[in-house]
């Protein structure tokens, strides 16, 4: 968000949005990265968020850019499918341009959410008593269970509440320590990659039930 909470001195916006302004700089003509697919996929899911929330014109010709590429390339894993599907998605909800409909599956079903309840379906996701050290799985899982079972599932509630738990839980939390916010790994680049990971799950539970009324 680009609000102008602040913890420790440091304020929240301003840090998110230095980060988004880099990702531009970064962007060639044709909407990408020139950092693989994958990644691409990712910086491009940031820049459509970022407009998708804020309006900003700031961000809308960039989001719009990686959108249209993220919308021309195929996906040629499941993660890249995961990613670029998910892109699609929320530059739907954003108003951007999207070739969405020509990816139909061969039953005529959005081939985001049915990838998602398929995930779910097949992790098949019980309340966590603990987190498992593969954070872009659990985040794609969380996902899955929300699209599957949506903000007023049962299955849904279960599993959001023990996961909200486990996140307050791990994470560090100490005035002094600048690793305050983030969760523990064995080097500087995994923690960020944990805590960034944490942060997206932690959002399907605060922020998409309440800021997209359940929508993704």
């Amino acid at each position: 968000h680009l609000s102008k909470l602040q913890r420790h001195g440091i304020v929240y916006g301003d840090v998110v949005k230095q980060g988004l302004k880099w990702l531009m700089t970064r962007q060639n003509e044709e909407g990408s990265f020139d950092a693989g697919d994958l990644a691409d996929a990712v910086a491009s899911l940031a820049l459509v968020e970022a407009y998708g929330l804020t309006g900003s014109n700031l961000f809308k010709e960039s989001a719009f850019l990686a959108l249209e590429s993220v919308a021309r390339s195929r996906p040629r894993s499941p993660r890249e499918f995961f990613w670029k599907g998910l892109v699609l998605r929320r530059g739907e909800i954003a108003g951007g341009p999207t070739a969405h409909a020509e990816h139909p599956t061969n039953e005529g079903r959005d081939p985001f959410t049915w990838t998602m309840k398929a995930l779910r379906t097949k992790n098949c996701p019980s309340p966590l008593t603990d987190l498992p050290a593969d954070s872009e799985a659990l985040f794609a899982t969380t996902l899955g269970q929300f699209v599957a079972d949506g903000p007023g599932g049962e299955s849904w509630k279960r599993w959001g509440t023990s996961l909200r738990n486990q996140l307050l839980k791990t994470t560090k939390e100490s005035p002094t320590d600048c690793r305050s916010g983030s969760w523990s790994a064995p080097s500087l680049r995994a923690r960020l990659r944990r805590t960034g990971f944490n942060t997206l799950a932690a959002e399907i539970y605060y922020r998409y039930a309440n800021v997209l009324a359940g929508g993704l």
